[in-house]
Protein backbone atom coordinates (compact mmCIF):
# COMPACT_ATOMS: atom_id res chain seq x y z
CA UNK A 1 0.00 0.00 0.00
CA UNK A 2 2.57 2.30 1.03
CA UNK A 3 4.85 1.53 -2.25
CA UNK A 4 1.31 2.47 -4.49
CA UNK A 5 1.69 5.65 -2.26
CA UNK A 6 5.14 6.57 -3.34
CA UNK A 7 4.67 5.41 -7.15
CA UNK A 8 1.73 7.77 -7.98
CA UNK A 9 3.76 10.85 -6.10
CA UNK A 10 7.29 9.53 -8.17
CA UNK A 11 4.96 9.93 -11.65
CA UNK A 12 3.12 12.59 -10.49
CA UNK A 13 6.24 14.54 -9.27
CA UNK A 14 7.97 13.35 -13.19
CA UNK A 15 5.24 14.85 -15.14
CA UNK A 16 5.40 18.03 -12.82
CA UNK A 17 8.62 18.42 -14.01
CA UNK A 18 8.56 17.79 -17.54
CA UNK A 19 5.32 20.04 -17.82
CA UNK A 20 6.29 22.83 -15.46
CA UNK A 21 9.70 23.97 -17.17
CA UNK A 22 7.50 23.31 -20.54
CA UNK A 23 4.79 26.10 -19.06
CA UNK A 24 7.56 28.67 -18.26
CA UNK A 25 9.67 28.44 -21.14
CA UNK A 26 7.12 28.58 -23.72
CA UNK A 27 6.33 31.92 -23.87
CA UNK A 28 10.36 32.27 -24.76
CA UNK A 29 10.50 29.13 -27.15
CA UNK A 30 7.30 28.93 -29.15
CA UNK A 31 7.96 33.03 -30.54
CA UNK A 32 11.70 31.90 -31.30
CA UNK A 33 10.67 28.73 -33.72
CA UNK A 34 7.92 31.20 -34.92
CA UNK A 35 10.87 34.10 -36.14
CA UNK A 36 13.39 31.20 -36.56
CA UNK A 37 11.06 30.05 -39.50
CA UNK A 38 10.57 33.31 -40.97
CA UNK A 39 13.69 34.20 -40.89
CA UNK A 40 15.03 31.09 -42.73
CA UNK A 41 11.90 31.65 -45.35
CA UNK A 42 13.43 35.40 -45.47
CA UNK A 43 16.67 33.95 -46.18
CA UNK A 44 15.78 31.72 -48.83
CA UNK A 45 13.79 34.00 -50.56
CA UNK A 46 16.98 36.32 -51.12
CA UNK A 47 18.79 33.61 -51.75
CA UNK A 48 16.38 32.03 -54.73
CA UNK A 49 16.36 36.30 -56.14
CA UNK A 50 19.92 35.94 -56.42
CA UNK A 51 19.95 32.65 -57.98
CA UNK A 52 17.43 34.03 -60.29
CA UNK A 53 19.65 37.06 -61.03
CA UNK A 54 22.94 34.75 -61.20
CA UNK A 55 20.85 32.70 -63.76
CA UNK A 56 19.28 34.62 -66.22
CA UNK A 57 18.76 32.80 -69.33
CA UNK A 58 20.37 29.83 -68.14
CA UNK A 59 18.64 26.19 -68.96
CA UNK A 60 17.85 23.34 -66.86
CA UNK A 61 17.04 19.94 -67.69
CA UNK A 62 15.40 18.00 -64.40
CA UNK A 63 14.66 14.80 -64.79
CA UNK A 64 13.98 11.63 -62.05
CA UNK A 65 15.04 8.20 -60.88
CA UNK A 66 11.78 6.56 -62.25
CA UNK A 67 13.39 3.08 -63.06
CA UNK A 68 12.33 2.82 -66.85
CA UNK A 69 14.18 5.74 -68.06
CA UNK A 70 17.31 5.73 -65.31
CA UNK A 71 19.92 4.31 -67.98
CA UNK A 72 18.18 5.76 -70.55
CA UNK A 73 18.66 9.01 -69.58
CA UNK A 74 22.30 9.74 -68.33
CA UNK A 75 23.73 7.15 -70.75
CA UNK A 76 21.88 8.57 -74.12
CA UNK A 77 20.19 12.06 -73.37
CA UNK A 78 22.33 13.54 -71.22
CA UNK A 79 25.86 13.48 -73.08
CA UNK A 80 24.01 15.11 -76.36
CA UNK A 81 22.93 18.22 -74.17
CA UNK A 82 24.82 21.63 -74.85
CA UNK A 83 27.43 22.03 -71.96
CA UNK A 84 25.70 25.17 -70.73
CA UNK A 85 22.44 22.89 -69.67
CA UNK A 86 22.35 22.62 -65.83
CA UNK A 87 21.60 19.13 -65.13
CA UNK A 88 18.90 18.65 -61.91
CA UNK A 89 18.56 14.95 -60.47
CA UNK A 90 15.39 14.37 -58.48
CA UNK A 91 16.05 11.21 -56.78
CA UNK A 92 13.21 10.68 -53.84
CA UNK A 93 12.27 14.33 -53.96
CA UNK A 94 15.70 15.37 -53.10
CA UNK A 95 17.35 17.23 -55.47
CA UNK A 96 21.27 16.21 -56.63
CA UNK A 97 23.31 19.39 -58.41
CA UNK A 98 25.11 21.76 -57.73
CA UNK A 99 23.00 24.31 -56.31
CA UNK A 100 21.39 24.73 -53.08
CA UNK A 101 18.84 22.42 -52.00
CA UNK A 102 17.03 24.72 -50.56
CA UNK A 103 17.27 27.06 -53.73
CA UNK A 104 15.90 24.57 -56.23
CA UNK A 105 13.17 23.28 -53.93
CA UNK A 106 11.90 27.11 -54.30
CA UNK A 107 12.58 27.10 -58.02
CA UNK A 108 10.33 24.01 -58.62
CA UNK A 109 7.51 26.00 -56.17
CA UNK A 110 7.05 27.98 -59.72
CA UNK A 111 6.35 25.10 -62.28
CA UNK A 112 2.76 24.54 -62.37
CA UNK A 113 1.42 21.56 -61.16
CA UNK A 114 1.82 18.74 -62.12
CA UNK A 115 5.19 18.54 -63.05
CA UNK A 116 5.95 15.78 -64.89
CA UNK A 117 9.45 14.89 -65.60
CA UNK A 118 11.72 15.35 -67.63
CA UNK A 119 11.45 18.93 -67.66
CA UNK A 120 13.21 21.68 -69.37
CA UNK A 121 13.53 24.79 -67.83
CA UNK A 122 14.95 28.31 -68.13
CA UNK A 123 15.10 31.89 -66.41
CA UNK A 124 14.16 34.62 -68.27
CA UNK A 125 13.96 38.23 -66.88
CA UNK A 126 13.89 36.63 -63.51
CA UNK A 127 10.95 34.34 -64.54
CA UNK A 128 10.88 30.32 -64.44
CA UNK A 129 9.80 29.28 -67.54
CA UNK A 130 9.22 25.06 -68.30
CA UNK A 131 8.03 22.90 -70.74
CA UNK A 132 7.45 19.54 -69.91
CA UNK A 133 9.21 16.50 -72.61
CA UNK A 134 7.54 14.07 -70.49
CA UNK A 135 5.37 12.68 -73.10
CA UNK A 136 7.64 13.20 -76.15
CA UNK A 137 10.49 11.20 -73.96
CA UNK A 138 8.66 8.31 -72.66
CA UNK A 139 7.25 7.73 -76.06
CA UNK A 140 10.22 8.15 -78.13
CA UNK A 141 12.29 5.54 -75.47
CA UNK A 142 9.09 2.95 -75.54
CA UNK A 143 9.13 2.70 -79.36
CA UNK A 144 13.23 2.38 -79.51
CA UNK A 145 12.90 5.67 -82.19
CA UNK A 146 15.49 8.28 -82.91
CA UNK A 147 15.92 10.79 -80.41
CA UNK A 148 16.79 13.45 -82.37
CA UNK A 149 13.40 15.47 -82.58
CA UNK A 150 13.94 15.76 -79.10
CA UNK A 151 17.28 16.84 -78.69
CA UNK A 152 16.15 20.01 -81.34
CA UNK A 153 13.42 20.69 -79.13
CA UNK A 154 15.73 20.93 -76.08
CA UNK A 155 17.89 22.94 -78.00
CA UNK A 156 15.09 25.58 -79.03
CA UNK A 157 13.86 25.62 -75.86
CA UNK A 158 17.14 26.02 -73.87
CA UNK A 159 18.34 28.06 -77.15
CA UNK A 160 19.43 31.82 -75.43
CA UNK A 161 16.59 34.60 -77.18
Amino acid sequence: MMSVKLNEIRDKLVSAAIIIPFVILSPIIIPWIIASAYFKGKSIEKKYLQFLIEQEDSAFFCYNNRKNSLEYIPKLLLPKLDANVHIIFINNHTSESSFDADIISRFFQEIPKPINLPILIKIQNQHVISHSINNKFYNLMSQHKDITPLLDEISAFCAPI
